[in-house]
């Protein structure tokens, strides 16, 4: 399984984060998105997915290709669920979210 983002769209005029690409991570599916919008920031290819420039699909061809690798798919998938625990589980933002009060309670 591959989630094929382009990053466009109603979700995404609503939406100005991926949590589509969140919890695809979550599950260990790796993501193809575009490079628009939050896509490449949560996107870290070839590490748990792969960015292609909407306006050069031909770029495509060698995200395809590199998927066919049997033992670099896993290791994609793995990634893409080490990704989502590295950086996107609740305790992860609640302790952003503390730091950041405290931050600005230090700031006064």
């Amino acid at each position: 399984d591959c989630l094929l983002s382009r990053g466009l769209g109603d979700v995404y005029k609503r939406q100005g984060f991926g949590f589509v690409v969140i919890e695809s991570f979550r599950v260990g599916v790796p993501v193809i998105g575009s490079n628009r919008g939050a896509l490449p920031e949560l996107i870290v290819p070839p590490l748990n997915g792969f960015t292609f420039d909407l306006d050069n699909l031909a770029s495509t061809e060698s995200i395809f290709a590199a998927l066919d690798d049997e033992v670099k798919f896993r290791e994609l998938k793995l990634n893409a669920k080490a990704s989502f625990l590295q950086r996107f589980t609740a305790e992860k933002f609640k302790t952003s979210i503390l730091t950041l009060y405290k931050d600005l309670q230090v700031g006064k």
